[in-house]
């Protein structure tokens, strides 16, 4: 399959919102600016790239049978997604363990979080603590991202499933209803259907069994009228953001993901309708094949820059110069995480599972 760098640049720009979202974590004082307007909806557009990608490579491979096809799947999804995020999961309970200023949480809670989010099951927890108070809720924040990878991976376990055994005359109808009910629904933060909304994987589904029998390569929405991509592209992008605002809509989450979906949409084309330019290319390829990496390191860095601050008594300085400092610090510290989990860990991994699979 040709690699489609519109999705690495989606991938880019979701993965950026969810790093801007989070610089709460690093600098606690810019928490109500960054509430303004609500981020979030980065994994939304997550969700639907993911929902859009995996749909299109089964039904690619249905005619296969269930077996051999959600055997290499499974394989592949293993090896691509566990260890980075074993490993990590490890590094943050290391990390909760030596430092003990709290910044990273308390080691008990940090080992809560951990064994619930490697069995995938982080959503499943926090619904459990936060709404129905089933548990005592173990804060550490570090870990609480893991929610929307336990998504994804009971995503990836159950939709082979689904995919083989519903046929797609009552499949589709269903999805559809169960999109529609969830866009229509208020989901307040703590609520199951916060920790479980399946609307942007669900819209990605559809997508690709829609492109499955209406060929978009005999479609061409933008070939000759550049500003118009642009100016769609550009206003997708900002709905997002813009449009997410709880002050002002009681739906703010259903906006941002339609916005979400609908740049997915235009990914699907695979025509360069996101970006266009080389060097355009070339970054969204870059930070796009580094998104899940950024994704797991991004608030262990800022936990760490605090600590490093900390330990110099600057942690609680909020002069201007400091922050510019921490900004740098986390920057360099994320770097050097990210290249070191998508080197040696996420790639040679991935190789593994394809040789496993291949053999």
């Amino acid at each position: 399959m040709q690699k489609n760098i519109d999705i690495e640049a989606l991938r880019t720009y979701a993965v950026g919102m969810t790093v801007i979202a989070h610089l709460g974590e690093l600098i606690p004082s810019w928490t109500p600016a960054l509430s303004v307007f609500w981020l979030g909806s980065g994994v939304d557009l997550f969700f639907s790239i993911s929902g859009f990608l995996i749909c299109q490579i089964l039904l690619q491979q249905r005619t296969s049978g269930f077996g051999g096809v959600a055997k290499v799947f499974w394989i592949k999804r293993i090896t691509r997604l566990w260890p980075a995020a074993l490993f990590w999961t490890v590094f943050s309970l290391w990390c909760a363990f030596i430092f003990k200023n709290g910044v990273f949480g308390s080691f008990d809670g940090s080992l809560t979080n951990a064994f619930f989010s490697t069995l995938q099951l982080e959503n499943v927890y926090l619904v459990s603590c936060v709404h129905y108070q089933l548990l005592p809720c173990a804060i550490s924040p570090n870990f609480w991202v893991y929610w929307s990878l336990s998504l994804e991976e009971q995503f990836y376990f159950l939709f082979p499933f689904v995919l083989f055994f519903i046929p797609l005359r009552y499949l589709i109808p269903g999805l559809l209803m169960l999109v529609l009910w969830q866009l229509l629904s208020i989901r307040p933060w703590g609520t199951p259907l916060w920790f479980f909304r399946t609307d942007a994987l669900l819209l990605g589904v559809l997508l690709a069994m829609f492109k499955q029998y209406v060929p978009f390569t005999r479609i061409a929405l933008f070939d000759n009228f550049n500003a118009v991509r642009v100016i769609s592209v550009v206003s997708l992008m900002g709905a997002m953001v813009l449009l997410a605002r709880r002050d002002w809509f009681a739906f703010f989450h259903t906006y941002a993901v339609l916005a979400a979906f609908a740049l997915v949409v235009l990914a699907s084309f695979n025509r360069g309708y996101v970006v266009t330019s080389e060097r355009g290319r070339r970054i969204a390829s870059f930070f796009g094949a580094r998104s899940y990496s950024i994704y797991l390191t991004h608030t262990i860095a800022y936990y760490l820059t605090r600590e490093i601050f900390a330990g110099l008594g600057l942690e609680n300085v909020t002069a201007q110069f400091h922050v510019v400092m921490m900004l740098i610090v986390a920057v360099i510290l994320l770097g050097l995480m990210v290249e070191f989990s998508y080197r040696l860990i996420e790639r040679p991994c991935r190789t593994y599972g394809r040789n496993l699979v291949a053999s």
